[in-house]
C-alpha cells in the first residue's frame, strides 16, 4: 500500500505524511535557495577584504 507522495524533499513540511507541495512550496523554497546563495556570496566577499 505505497502510495507516491508529490513532496520537494527541501519543503518545510515534507515530514508531513498528509502534506503534498503546490505551488507556494516551491516558491518559498526557491526564495530560501536565493537567500542561502545571496548570504554565502556576502560573506565570502566579507572574508577577503
Amino acid at each position: 500500500m505505497s502510495e507516491e507522495r508529490r513532496v520537494h524533499p527541501d519543503c518545510i513540511n515534507a515530514s508531513n505524511p498528509y502534506h503534498e507541495c503546490v505551488e507556494y512550496c516551491f516558491r518559498k523554497i526557491a526564495e530560501a535557495k536565493e537567500w542561502i546563495k545571496k548570504e554565502e556570496s556576502e560573506n565570502f566577499f566579507w572574508l577577503l577584504s
